[in-house]
């Protein structure tokens, strides 16, 4: 009976652990989705110059931002944001679920 019992609490700590990653997963994505934009606008500010150096072609995150969109519309925007995504993803899965176990775990110890 207690075999049984153990069992149920593991099927349910994998559900939970499921959950959280899930969780995790979609939080990456959508904080992917949220950031694109200025991330793009960070690396092209970053790297202008790098053609012709001393003359910028950004000015400020404003008008980077505008400036993409002006020129390459909303799709210019979102460059690289298949990457990001597939870096993320596994990423906040991971974490997600890594913290929740951890904390869960530590909870049981110190009530000990």
């Amino acid at each position: 009976m207690i075999k049984l019992e153990n069992r149920w609490k593991e099927l349910a700590r994998s559900h939970e652990n499921l959950k959280h990653s899930v969780a995790g997963a979609g939080a990456g994505i959508i904080s992917s989705i949220v950031t694109c934009p200025l991330d793009v606008a960070k690396t092209r500010l970053q790297n202008q110059g790098i053609l012709s150096p001393g003359e910028k072609m950004y000015k400020g995150t404003v008008g980077t931002l505008s400036r993409i969109l002006y020129e390459e519309g909303v799709r210019g925007l979102y460059r690289g944001l298949g990457p990001t995504i597939l870096g993320y993803l596994p990423t906040w899965a991971i974490y997600f679920t890594a913290y929740d176990y951890c904390k869960g775990r530590w909870a049981e110890e110190i009530s000990k």
